[in-house]
């Protein structure tokens, strides 16, 4: 207490206590390190599971491009019917075809066609009219007629 004016005043307690025991700086350091450490581990792992991830993408496009580059197709048509349009795959491997485009009409499937075969088109969509280009989607490839 103190004295002012001829009054006492009282000074209110200290809000904030001191500590008696500080953490050591050593201590700290350790702590701080453990967290650096356990973040980067954490972060190089995804790092790395990216990595990895990418390269087997690219190993799946390439096996893919590698089969595309092997599609061998031919849409050989005289008329104006699919009975007269035929799908010759003069490939060494086999043709999958997905959709058949016939004027507006798409017509899709799964239809195998294997090496050095020729087969009918009606037999895969059915015998149509054709009006304008054939289109014909095997091995995520397109392939048109050139009527």
């Amino acid at each position: 207490m103190s004295r002012l004016g001829g009054r006492l005043i009282r000074h209110p307690k200290k809000s904030w206590p001191r500590a008696k025991r500080g953490l050591s700086s050593i201590l700290s350091s350790l702590i701080v390190t453990a967290v650096t450490l356990s973040l980067a581990g954490a972060l190089l792992g995804a790092f790395w599971g990216r990595v990895y991830n990418s390269e087997s993408v690219l190993q799946q496009s390439d096996h893919l491009y590698d089969e595309q580059l092997q599609t061998r197709l031919e849409i050989v048509g005289f008329g104006n019917t699919t009975s007269s349009y035929y799908l010759f795959n003069y490939g060494a491997s086999n043709v999958t075809v997905t959709q058949v485009a016939i004027g507006n009409r798409i017509v899709r499937g799964n239809w195998e066609i294997p090496p050095g075969t020729m087969v009918e088109l009606s037999k895969l969509v059915g015998d149509r009219k054709v009006d304008g280009r054939l289109i014909v989607i095997a091995n995520d490839l397109i392939f048109t007629s050139q009527t």
